[in-house]
């Protein structure tokens, strides 16, 4: 498998726990989704954060990841226990 194909597969999972996670959304309030994907099995729960940490501080550095999650409760700490 290339790094491509590897990246794509990670990604389309990820798309796949998105949606998951964005359906059990109350009013579709994205402040709510910590719990949510932390009650994911482990495996998931981990890919989820993993792909979310890598492709935003990727893109536009750690800082702008913090910046994207300080305000959801508990999201930077789950992240963490998840890595």
């Amino acid at each position: 498998m290339t790094d491509r194909e590897i990246n794509r597969l990670f990604s389309d999972h990820f798309s796949h726990l998105d949606r998951l996670v964005t359906v059990r959304l109350p009013n579709r309030d994205w402040r709510h989704r910590g719990p949510i994907v932390m009650g994911l099995p482990e495996n998931e729960r981990n890919l989820y954060f993993v792909h979310d940490v890598v492709a935003i501080t990727c893109n536009a550095g750690m800082g702008a990841w913090i910046h994207y999650h300080i305000d959801d409760e508990g999201w930077i700490d789950d992240a963490g226990e998840s890595l």
